[in-house]
């Protein structure tokens, strides 16, 4: 059984299929070619992994977002200007398979606590940089986000 791993990032779209231990099998990547609507960039994740699990028994993917999420739905991304956009829904559309949507950082935190650097440790703290700045804490083995997947917001003057 495989599973293919999204990264949504504002410059680049990177996929892996992966097995049950986390090594990477196969990698794909397409520019996110931003401005442009939610549903094109979608379509292009989806044809990504229709790419990655041909031939192939996936049991899902999970997708990783930059922006403010609920549930399935991506709530605001500034580095994408995507406002109220059901990602989960409409993937599932096009793939045909059970999607789940996580916060970026979040789940970039969960990835290096199960399969990467972090991997046998209880809990771990993630900064990622990108197109943005963010971060996923990981204390004994959950993810900790607060309402809509915000830890806390810094602001400097």
């Amino acid at each position: 059984m495989y599973y293919l791993g999204v990264d949504l990032g504002g410059t680049n779209i990177k996929a892996a299929l992966v097995d049950a231990d986390g090594a990477i099998i196969k990698e794909a990547s397409t520019p996110t070619k931003l401005p442009r609507p939610a549903e094109a960039v979608c379509d292009d994740i989806a044809a990504l992994c229709n790419q990655l699990a041909q031939g192939q028994l996936v049991a899902g993917i999970g997708v990783g977002c930059p922006g403010t999420l609920d549930g399935g739905l991506v709530r605001y991304s500034n580095n994408l200007d995507w406002h109220d956009f059901a990602m989960e829904e409409y993937l599932a559309q096009k793939t045909g398979l059970p999607i789940v949507v996580g916060n970026d950082a979040n789940v970039a935190a969960l990835g290096e606590a199960l399969a990467g650097c972090a991997k046998g440790a209880q809990s771990t703290v993630v900064v990622t940089l990108g197109t943005g700045v963010g971060g996923g804490v990981i204390i004994n083995e959950k993810i900790i986000a607060g309402r809509h997947g915000l830890g806390c917001l810094l602001y400097t003057s």
